[in-house]
């Protein structure tokens, strides 16, 4: 009996020695040369189905989009007017943007199409009013540095798995500065090369960073701490610096958004929230309702997060851009600066002007500070 005890136990060594040299075996193989290596975003769609389908409906998949055989790229749910005059679709390699905000062209050399110094060929989507369905601006066609010659050196934040080789040129255009693996923000530019995940998806765990600074390696332009801001508007990919002179510093952008929903286009199955993971009200249960503005349709973010910084289209006699801020502060007092006095740089807060004559522009900016001044809690009472 003693004998047979001792088999079973030499028996069930080996048989775990075995499963773990099958492992490390299978691990090698996985590794290859031990280096990750980019496998594009299909294979991820193979176990992440509903992932993959939300990023497909998310303006990060449309950052950079190529046009294949002369036909424009689609888009989910916006359309292009075409590309700029005097071009066809076959003098155009890509389309930068194109969901949303705005769009521009590259041509067959690799060059941002801006034509002759009078030439308009960046296209600006509308500005439509979120509330009332007003269409504050139509779209059009503007200038886009008229007269110069641009290369596309944009790729680190509008493509995946960027080099960052100035002496590379993707598909050999001279006017292309470095080269990717992916036109878009695509899967593993946030969680890294997959094909050891892929290969074997329990020992080799994909990249999870949910920290705002991962955001912020394309979401901020300059210096933290300073929000940068041209022509009476706060400039466009500046949602990190904006985070981080709010009163919501501590908090990470995942908090509030899923990053792989459409923040600007809600899709009744997939993406019904527009992205957003919680409700203001989750955090400021203090705060009370206010029934004038809750009944027009007006929410926490029409005035919190109104839309002052620009990337396109704007008015500034509205005070109206096309992105909301993140700056999320009011400032009640009718003599607060928005920006610097050389207009360089947003101020950490939200003035009455951008916060609520954009909407009331028949009040006064006084008019408007002496209602805005203890708003919450003046307000709402029973």
């Amino acid at each position: 009996m003693k004998r047979l005890g001792v088999v079973v136990l030499l028996g069930l060594l080996f048989l775990v020695l075995a499963i773990g040299a099958g492992l490390d075996s299978k691990a090698a193989d996985a590794q290859g040369d031990g280096t990750p290596h980019f496998v594009g975003k299909e294979a991820c769609a193979d176990c992440h189905q509903t992932e993959y389908e939300q990023h497909e409906l998310h303006g990060h998949n449309y950052k950079l989009n190529r046009v294949v055989n002369g036909q424009p790229p689609e888009y989910p749910y916006s359309e292009l007017a075409g590309p700029p005059e005097g071009y066809t679709w076959d003098d155009i390699a890509f389309v930068i943007g194109g969901y949303g905000w705005k769009a521009r062209f590259i041509d067959q050399e690799g060059y941002i199409i801006t034509g002759d110094e009078n030439a308009t060929t960046q296209y600006n989507f509308p500005i439509v009013d979120d509330v009332t369905g007003e269409v504050i601006l139509e779209a059009g066609w503007v200038p886009y540095h008229a007269g110069q010659e641009k290369p596309y050196s944009c790729g680190a934040c509008h493509t995946t798995g960027f080099n960052h080789d100035p002496n590379t040129h993707m598909y050999d255009m001279p006017g292309i500065i470095g080269a990717w693996q992916e036109e878009g923000i695509q899967c593993e530019e946030c969680h890294g090369p997959g094909s050891m995940h892929v290969d074997s998806p329990i020992e080799a765990e994909m990249l999870v960073d949910r920290s705002s600074e991962a955001c912020g390696e394309c979401h901020y332009r300059g210096a933290e701490g300073v929000v940068e801001a041209s022509g009476g508007f706060t400039k466009h990919h500046e949602q990190y610096e904006e985070m981080l002179t709010s009163p919501h510093a501590a908090l990470e952008c995942v908090t509030c958004h899923n990053p792989h929903q459409s923040a600007l286009y809600a899709d009744e199955e997939l993406n019904p929230n527009k992205s957003l993971r919680v409700q203001c009200t989750s955090c400021h249960f203090d705060k009370k309702e206010m029934p004038e503005h809750m009944d027009a349709g007006v929410t926490c973010t029409e005035c919190h997060m109104t839309p002052m910084a620009a990337s396109g289209a704007r008015v500034p006699e509205r005070f109206w851009g096309d992105i909301n801020t993140h700056l999320f502060q009011i400032n009640p007092d009718p003599n607060a600066p928005q920006f610097t006095e050389d207009g360089s740089a947003t101020m950490p807060y939200i003035t009455v002007q951008y916060a609520c004559q954009r909407c009331h522009m028949d009040m006064t900016v006084e008019e408007l500070a002496e209602t805005a001044e203890g708003y919450h809690e003046a307000h709402g009472e029973e």
